[in-house]
């Protein structure tokens, strides 16, 4: 009994510890910068008693109607160099494939995926903020807050306020120095007028293409921000997930490529959505090339890095197309997609991916 009541005794000052911190991310002003890294006697007991934990949020997204249950799980990112905290929505959590997908990228005891090794690899560099990472896509902040972990700065574009709104309570729960952080609100894009369904967009004729017009249940995003509007400094880290519309987010980067340097790249290379190949998909992929990246195609199955030299990107490209995008895998997933990790031609692959690397890939 004695134990039992003990046992209650912590989960109840925890709860406690996680209500306080709830309040004050609710009134909390991201601006001042009074939140500092570092873990502290209320952060260690938060974390100490549990992993993962439900919380009642308030419902502050300013006029949004939440997609999501205001339930908030909140989980402890520990296989890294620094541990912090992400909530979740509940939804987001309970669904299936994409609980999977979470706790895959979290550490809960299943294998880290190839691109949170990336990204922790990468961002060791940071310099205590003096080095910039772009995330462009960020849902609710896999890679930004691995980056903020590492003493990054991160400048984000996501288009779904509300994935803002748990980023920013993770930075709260997490301690993080909020003035590291840069949030632009919107869909990146070098168009100004983009229909936006909630998980990806278009631009002109690419909607009637892809099945996508605004019949009352889509939206359009209500900014559009180009990559060039948000870094204009060398970036250590360039991310961009962007859903189809990756052509369209690095031509809005024409700036910073021709004026700064970006060290490193990670994208994904999305081909066919919704029943059409995309228009000029491979053709920022060969841009690319030009600009002096080395790309590598990541299997995050078997956790490991394929370079695609240049002159065998095509053939690969249709090896890829034939094996992986077949008329089966179109009827349960309307969409296909690779993951890439770029190196500039002057910076060099970090030593804890080394290990990772195998033989380039060339055709059969």
């Amino acid at each position: 009994m004695l134990k039992m009541m003990r046992s209650r005794g912590v989960l109840t000052i925890s709860l406690l510890v996680s209500l306080v911190f709830v309040v004050m991310y609710m009134y909390h002003k991201p601006s001042s910068g009074r939140f500092h890294s570092g873990p502290t006697k209320a952060h260690t007991a938060l974390t100490t008693s549990f992993d993962i934990m439900e919380m009642a949020t308030k419902n502050r997204f300013k006029g949004v109607k939440p997609a999501h249950s205001l339930t908030s799980r909140v989980a402890l990112v520990r296989d890294y160099t620094n541990p912090y905290l992400m909530a979740y929505p509940g939804e987001v959590w309970d669904n299936g494939l994409m609980a999977w997908q979470i706790v895959r990228s979290i550490g809960d005891g299943v294998a880290e995926t190839m691109q949170m090794k990336i990204v922790d690899s990468v961002t060791q560099n940071c310099d205590n903020y003096r080095k910039l990472v772009v995330d462009v896509g960020s849902h609710l902040g896999q890679y930004s807050m691995l980056s903020g972990s590492n003493k990054c700065r991160v400048n984000i574009i996501e288009p779904v306020y509300e994935n803002l709104e748990w980023q920013r309570l993770s930075r709260i729960l997490s301690n993080f120095p909020l003035q590291h952080y840069k949030d632009f609100v919107g869909a990146c894009s070098d168009k100004k007028k983009l229909i936006f369904q909630g998980w990806m967009g278009c631009a002109g004729e690419e909607c009637e293409k892809r099945n996508l017009v605004d019949h009352g249940d889509i939206q359009y995003a209500t900014n559009t921000f180009a990559i060039d509007d948000v870094a204009k400094e060398d970036v250590l880290l360039l991310k961009v997930d962007v859903e189809g519309h990756e052509q369209h987010a690095f031509n809005s980067a024409k700036g910073l490529f021709r004026n700064y340097r970006v060290n490193y790249i990670l994208h994904e290379y999305t081909y066919f959505m919704n029943g059409v190949y995309i228009q000029g998909s491979k053709e920022y992929v060969q841009k690319l090339y030009d600009l002096g990246y080395t790309q590598y195609l990541i299997d995050n199955e078997n956790m490991k890095l394929i370079e695609v030299k240049k002159e065998h990107f095509v053939s690969w490209h249709e090896a890829t197309d034939r094996v992986k995008c077949h008329e089966s895998h179109k009827k349960v997933t309307p969409w296909c997609q690779e993951n890439f990790f770029l190196v500039h031609k002057d910076s060099v692959m970090p030593k804890a991916l080394e290990m990772h690397i195998q033989p380039p890939w060339k055709p059969e």
